[in-house]
């Protein structure tokens, strides 16, 4: 009888411990199924940094084969993706959706472009690919006749932002810490620009005499809403109109309600970008010498890479923008000489300390 207990109580056991074995297997298989939403942000991520720098075969790689089946670039545009963010993400089921706010400017001429891009990734037999993408136009805004006018999504009405009048006639560079002596303006043209992904603030700047000022105009979003006095908004992608103000009636009243100036220098501006929070602005510049960066507190215009200034002189580097990140600002570095340091670094924007990527 005894034997015939423990017979039966070991084949409970060995019951209960497959069992347990076999729940352990499908927990483990169920988490390997599982859709893991960092991935698909990574893929996203990738995707957007690789059309940053135009790498089209990079950026290719994070698409699934039925969208590279029907992308077929037929010309080159001349707009230039200067940054990005991820504004929102939903998750579905084994797939989510992000929307990516993008800012688009062109080098040549004052042009800005806010894009929303909706990117859906999917698991798809262990991979992780971008399936679709759509997008629309926020905002734009661009030159016409010297001034800078906006246009709301695919609004026809466009509404002026600034003239060469709203610019300040003269200026404190930054290396005057003193304020000593305000330096005229120069206003003969605007050059670069860009929006912040919100599209409550312009970077813009003016250029001429081998001067070039920066500064940052918040816009009415209430007068933005009721558009302004019209205008075809000029040539293809942004270019001037051929069309003249009238010298007849009321002149038209700006959106642009505050103007802060953020810095005057003796050399050519080539890029201008927000951080992804809009709390800071990086600007790219160059001379004869070669090239520097230098990264604003968009809000007080004061300088925040003093850090970089001192580990990398001008004098002694090339430095070229590469992207904001979340929390830090990447840029690549160039000896000129020989043993200088070279590669890619990150300035915290925290603390605004350098690390080597």
């Amino acid at each position: 009888m005894r034997r015939k207990v423990w017979i039966l109580f070991s084949l409970l056991i060995t019951i209960l411990l497959s069992g347990c074995g076999s729940s352990k297997d499908n927990e483990s298989k169920s988490e390997e199924e599982k859709f893991n939403t960092q991935i698909a942000k990574n893929v996203a991520s990738n995707y957007m940094n690789a059309l940053m720098t135009n790498n089209i075969d990079e950026a290719k790689k994070n698409l699934d084969t039925s969208i590279i089946e029907k992308t077929k670039i037929e010309s080159k545009s001349n707009l230039t993706l200067a940054g990005w963010k991820i504004d929102d993400s939903t998750e579905i089921g084994k797939a989510s959706l992000f929307k990516i706010k993008t800012s688009k400017i062109m080098k040549d001429r004052p042009y800005s472009l806010v894009e929303e891009y909706k990117v859906k990734v999917s698991k798809k037999d262990e991979e992780y690919k971008i399936q679709d993408i759509s997008t629309t136009e926020s905002q734009e805004t661009f030159k016409e006749n010297n001034t800078i006018r906006i246009r709301q999504k695919d609004n026809v009405k466009t509404s002026l932002v600034v003239d060469m009048g709203g610019i300040p006639n003269y200026a404190y560079p930054k290396t005057d810490g003193a304020k000593i002596e305000r330096i005229e303006t120069p206003k003969s043209e605007f050059g670069i620009m860009t929006l912040a992904y919100s599209g409550s603030k312009l970077a813009l700047s003016t250029k001429g005499n081998g001067k070039s000022y920066v500064a940052i105009i918040t816009i009415d979003d209430s007068m933005q809403t009721q558009g302004g006095k019209g205008g075809g908004g000029g040539e293809e992608e942004g270019g001037d109109s051929s069309s003249k103000p009238s010298k007849s009636g009321p002149r038209e009243i700006p959106i642009g309600k505050k103007l802060s100036s953020i810095d005057l220098v003796n050399d050519d501006i080539e890029l201008i970008n927000f951080s992804k929070t809009e709390k800071f602005l990086c600007v790219q510049y160059k001379n004869q010498e070669g090239k520097y960066i230098k990264l604003y507190n968009s809000e007080s215009s004061e300088i925040k890479s003093k850090e970089l200034d001192d580990k990398f002189p001008k004098s002694r580097y090339n430095i070229n923008f590469v992207r904001f990140e979340e929390e830090s600002l990447v840029f690549e570095v160039n000896g000129k000489g020989n043993g200088e340091e070279n590669g890619r670094y990150k300035l915290d924007l925290k603390d605004f300390k350098i690390d080597k990527v």
